[in-house]
């Protein structure tokens, strides 16, 4: 070990010491020689022009702000950072006015999404929509059948819950597949910025998922575009498509056998043989035990039976409520509304066989009845009538 530090130090001594000393003297010589020149000219031209120099330090400051903040990098992310903080709905106040194609990426996500739709181009749809549920592939596989393009597409335009956000009303003319046909139509989208800075539709807030309530929504946005499709302008630009399409089918035949009973009859064929059997929860059989079995025959009713009362005892009978009208749910998993229309906030679900006091009848805004029922013992509710029907005694 002595040996070995012994022969670095001799290497250390002889060799690396001389050298940075022979490299010091370069460096002494080299500043003797600069020293005249930047003490004679260089200070010198400095100081007369330090406002130029100050000018200059401050532009290149200001290039280095430019491309930091205008970088791609800083486009995607950071700005989409930035503008992503959202209000509450309680808090959200929609813009005063539309904006009419006033975003160019915003009209080309739009058109692009309904190029795939008629499609089903599901590849496609799904880079600028999510989520799109297997449910709504099988309805656009069916009922895209019916449309072969969209023409005309206007957007108009406001923020949503945040900077980066939008709320559009796609107005269009659809042509429809086979025909020589085209009619009004109107569409509402929720479109957002992903981290990387490009637009997507949050599919959440599709016809589909707000008629069919398939998937849970926010509150929040929802309160957003309830408080966006109340304004007047929102209104005013609604009723004139439902105008125009509504003169269109009292002056075309064929326009309204293929919007009001062709599509409808198609929609309603593939609820019954897809939406409500794939929904359809399996009935559940109550569990007996050979002690709670009757005593007489397996197909005897348990004394616990509510229509069965005591023979001893027939005054205590309910009173009979023949006044009463009833009505029962013939379908599984069906929505019950806070109001007539498809979108009344969800109070809960009904299932086969189900019985409410029937309260009434409504029609909604597309002339669709529903029944008015008591759904608790505190709240009324609505199911649509092709789900329910009159009890009898």
């Amino acid at each position: 070990m002595n040996d070995f530090l012994d022969k670095v130090k001799k290497v250390f001594g002889e060799k690396i010491v001389p050298a940075l000393k022979k490299f010091g003297a370069k460096v002494k010589d080299v500043l003797a020689k600069v020293k005249p020149f930047v003490v004679e000219k260089a200070v010198p031209f400095v100081i007369a022009n330090k406002r130029y120099f100050a000018t200059a330090g401050l532009f290149i400051c200001l290039v280095l702000v430019l491309v930091f903040f205008t970088g791609e990098n800083f486009n995607s992310k950071r700005m989409a950072k930035i503008n992503s903080k959202e209000v509450s709905g309680e808090k959200y106040e929609p813009d005063a006015n539309f904006e009419i194609d006033a975003y160019p990426e915003v009209n080309k996500l739009i058109t692009d999404y309904f190029k795939a739709y008629v499609g089903a181009d599901f590849v496609s749809l799904e880079k600028l929509a999510t989520p799109v549920s297997e449910m709504e592939k099988s309805y656009i596989t069916t009922m895209s059948q019916f449309y072969e393009e969209y023409r005309n597409v206007k957007c108009y335009t406001k923020h949503g819950l945040s900077k980066d956000s939008y709320i559009v009303s796609a107005c269009f003319d659809i042509k429809f597949a086979g025909h020589d046909l085209t009619a009004p139509s109107m569409v509402l989208f929720y479109v957002q910025t992903a981290e990387d800075g490009s637009l997507y539709i949050n599919n959440l807030y599709s016809d589909f998922n707000m008629y069919y309530s398939e998937t849970p929504i926010s509150k929040d946005v929802y309160t957003a575009l309830i408080k966006y499709t109340t304004q007047d302008d929102y209104i005013e630009i609604y009723s004139e498509v439902e105008k125009s399409f509504n003169d269109l089918i009292k002056e075309n035949s064929d326009v309204y056998q293929l919007t009001k009973r062709t599509i409808p009859a198609v929609r309603q064929q593939w609820e019954d043989s897809v939406y409500y059997v794939e929904r359809e929860e399996p009935e559940t059989t109550e569990v007996v035990t050979p002690e709670e079995t009757p005593e007489s025959t397996p197909e005897s009713e348990p004394e616990s039976t509510p229509e069965s009362e005591p023979e001893s005892e027939p005054e205590s009978e309910p009173e009979q409520e023949d006044q009463v009208d009833k009505v029962k749910c013939t379908k599984n998993d069906v929505n019950v509304r806070a109001k007539a229309s498809p979108s009344g906030s969800r109070l809960g679900k009904a299932n086969k066989g189900n019985e409410f006091v029937k309260l009434g009848v409504e029609n909604d805004e597309n002339g669709e009845k529903w029944v008015k029922i008591q759904f608790t013992d505190d709240e009324v509710g609505y199911i649509k009538a092709d789900f329910m029907e009159d009890v009898t005694e």
